[in-house]
């Protein structure tokens, strides 16, 4: 498969995921008129949404001291090279997943509660 048909796809399915997300949450803000019930399900929402940031965050700190202690005591291997549009859409993917986690955690809360 061609690499940009693959971005396209991805470009695609987390255009629709924002998209998802901004019209469930419209939905339920109509539907539950701001009362308490959903200010807790969006609060229980947003911290499930927070601890992923947090995760990949951090996921991405370790990577990159992996990376930079192998690059300072292993000079000889082969570096890893990463070009500026892969480090940007990595970063929109992640991103993007997060919106996915609080369309979930609000659909999950939702029926919870």
């Amino acid at each position: 498969m061609d690499y940009d048909l693959i971005q396209l796809l991805i470009d695609i399915l987390i255009a629709g995921i924002c998209i998802w997300y901004i019209i469930y949450s419209g939905n339920k803000v109509k539907e539950y008129g701001e009362d308490e019930r959903w200010k807790i399900i969006r609060e229980k929402a947003g911290n499930v949404s927070r601890y992923y940031y947090y995760f990949a965050l951090d996921f991405f700190l370790v990577m990159s001291l992996v990376f930079t202690i192998l690059k300072r005591f292993y000079p000889n291997l082969k570096t890893i090279n990463i070009d500026l549009y892969s480090v940007i859409m990595i970063i929109i993917i992640v991103l993007s997943i997060g919106f996915l986690v609080d369309l979930f955690a609000l659909k999950y809360f939702d029926k919870k509660m």
